[in-house]
């Protein structure tokens, strides 16, 4: 009947709209309405250090993976192999995982600890607005383009859906070149091309 999910906020702020979850935890319970479908729990990047049964033995706050259906990790430095390999079990066993990277999310890190909970590498992030003049910054923003509309993801939205296509985005996280692609699907694309959405 719920959707248990677990939000792991990369950059925690004191002003609440300027908090790394503060859109997406409105998404998952508009008004904070109990017959929203998802139950919501926010931890920091910290915290998950408590999913390790290692730590909760050093005192580290219990969390047990398997209370919840889905985790977003919001922006979120690399994390350490033993978390991401306690991650990994999980998603192995059915847990959904949702990572959207931002700006503490260092390319190179992440492809030292992170590759077994992603579809594939990620290289640096581009800057479409990069030198531009202020006149110039909105002829340069991306839009999402060719998204799966038939996908579960996009079924809240009109096919057209004009709320995703308005949306803009200035600074981008690409990924690495990979050969293994039977395993990743692109959701969504950006209008130079790049992949916004994989799964």
């Amino acid at each position: 009947d719920e959707i248990r999910v677990l939000l792991v906020d990369g950059d925690p702020r004191t002003v609440r709209h300027d908090d790394e979850l503060f859109y997406l935890e409105a998404a998952l319970r508009p008004g904070d309405r109990e017959d929203s479908g998802t139950e919501v729990r926010t931890i920091t990047t910290e915290e998950l250090a408590g999913i390790d049964p290692k730590a909760r033995a050093h005192g580290a706050p219990a969390i047990d993976l398997g209370d919840f259906d889905v985790v977003v990790l919001a922006n979120v430095t690399a994390l350490p192999a033993d978390r991401v390999a306690l991650l990994a079990d999980w998603v192995r066993a059915g847990g959904g995982i949702l990572i959207a990277p931002g700006d503490r999310v260092d390319a190179a890190a992440y492809d030292r600890t992170m590759l077994p909970i992603l579809p594939q590498g990620l290289a640096d992030p581009i800057d479409t607005t990069w030198g531009a003049t202020p006149g110039e910054r909105a002829s340069r923003a991306l839009h999402l383009v060719k998204w799966e509309a038939d996908h579960p993801i996009f079924a809240p939205f009109a096919k057209d859906a004009p709320e995703l296509a308005d949306a803009t985005f200035y600074k981008i996280s690409l990924l690495g070149p990979t050969t293994n692609t039977t395993d990743r699907k692109v959701l969504a694309r950006f209008t130079n091309g790049a992949a916004a959405l994989v799964e």
